[in-house]
């Protein structure tokens, strides 16, 4: 299926990569002293052993692992008709 035009899919990784630093100064711009004057120092003390205590433990990788165990096959065995199988798949419990 082609892509449409101008999708952010299309864009080359170099001009994401180009963004990410526009962003954080946007953020050490404006969300930092917006954050410095709405919290106190006890609060912004806590925000920043929190983000610091994250970063520690962050691998800067996705921690998503296969299953352990393959899921439950809800299929009967093929010893049964094809339609008794499929009336036992739509209909779980029913008799036959």
């Amino acid at each position: 299926m082609p892509s449409r035009a101008g999708s952010t899919l299309d864009r080359p990784p170099a001009r994401v990569i180009e963004q990410v630093p526009r962003h954080a100064g946007d953020e050490e711009a404006r969300l930092f002293p917006a954050l410095r004057t709405a919290a106190t120092p006890e609060e912004l003390r806590a925000l920043g052993g929190r983000a610091r205590r994250t970063e520690a433990h962050s691998t800067g990788r996705s921690r998503r692992r296969p299953p352990a165990a393959r899921p439950a096959d809800r299929l009967t065995p093929p010893r049964r008709s094809f339609a008794r199988r499929m009336r036992a798949f739509t209909h779980p419990g029913a008799p036959g």
